[in-house]
């Protein structure tokens, strides 16, 4: 075992290192690995007394040490120091290197803590590089702590917030976090007030993601809604196709046959006819394609008829080249 008698020793060759490949001008890094098991052995000997060797060597600014920071980052992230998080911040904060502040955000989202939930929301709301925000935003997705969800929710309802950002916290929100929560009550209640139509956009998409009754039921109670305007109830429609799939129907609330049963509840819409069969397209089931085949032969809107006629003869069904056929024998 090495004694800690060295570690002067070490801490120095360190230092001359930095000296040296700041005043060069070629980067000499063929010994980084041997530098990265030294520390990692004696990581585990004494975290304490190899603590402000790795300090040191974070601290460093030369682009030649850019690789070796990247270890010593990897090194903290897997580790149990009481400065972790300290140092991990300041690496994502100060370093030049943006590569190294990114990575330093994503071994922030490795502890599912408080703390580390705190850095994030510091680095999402106090930088003002959008890629280490959005960054900052996929980290706060993986924690399931309260405050990371706090703090999604704040980015996605603070009307100063970039737009392209307020739209990636809402989809974080539905695809990102551990465990699945779902957030259809918070999100049908944002919805009600959010002040901007991609935000408004994004919250449709992430409701529908939920699949549950909840969101398809707020949904299909959009597209119903003819005070609405016209895309808002198209828009909710497609999310209602999308978020009902194949053997879904116990888990969405609503099964295939309701779902090809809108085509009627919006008989006289024509806007929301054409979306409903955007939607029944999209569904490969026998039964899909017999409404297509339904509406192709009996709708009396030409319009319609001829987008029906358009679609159905995507399907790979043998009945369909005898339809097309007969449509044209007439």
């Amino acid at each position: 075992m090495m004694s800690f008698r060295y570690f002067p020793i070490l801490f120095a060759a360190f230092a001359t290192t930095a000296n040296a490949q700041s005043d060069s001008a070629t980067c000499a890094t063929g010994n980084d690995d041997v530098r990265v098991a030294a520390l990692s052995s004696l990581a585990q000997m004494d975290p304490d007394q190899v603590l402000p060797v790795m300090k040191k060597i974070l601290e460093r600014r030369d682009a030649c040490s850019i690789a070796l920071r990247r270890q010593v980052i990897g090194i903290v992230s897997r580790s149990r120091y009481g400065e972790q998080t300290d140092l991990l911040l300041n690496v994502a904060r100060a370093d030049p290197s943006t590569e190294l502040r990114r990575y330093a955000v994503q071994a922030l989202s490795q502890s599912n803590t408080e703390r580390n939930a705190s850095a994030l929301d510091s680095i999402l709301f106090g930088s003002s590089d959008n890629d280490l925000r959005d960054a900052a935003l996929r980290a706060l997705a993986n924690q399931t702590v309260p405050t990371a969800r706090a703090t999604l929710r704040r980015a996605a309802e603070l009307s100063t917030f970039p737009v392209d950002l307020r739209v990636r916290a809402v989809n974080y929100m539905g695809y990102g976090r551990r465990g699945g929560a779902d957030e259809t009550p918070y999100l049908i209640g944002f919805y009600a007030k959010a002040d901007h139509p991609d935000v408004r956009d994004a919250i449709l998409r992430t409701i529908a993601n939920q699949h549950t009754p909840e969101a398809t039921n707020w949904l299909l109670g959009i597209a119903r809604d003819k005070s609405r305007d016209i895309e808002v109830r198209r828009q909710a429609l497609s999310a209602v196709g999308q978020s009902v799939r194949a053997n879904e129907s116990s888990t969405t609330g609503i099964d295939l046959k309701a779902l090809l049963g809108l085509y009627e509840d919006f008989a006289g819409q024509l806007e929301m006819q054409d979306r409903v069969l955007d939607v029944i397209s999209q569904r490969p089931e026998t039964l899909a394609t017999d409404k297509l085949l339904q509406i192709a032969r009996t709708e009396t809107n030409p319009e319609l008829r001829r987008k029906a006629v358009l679609r159905v003869g995507q399907r790979r069904d043998p009945r369909v080249r005898d339809f097309l056929l007969e449509v044209l024998s007439k």
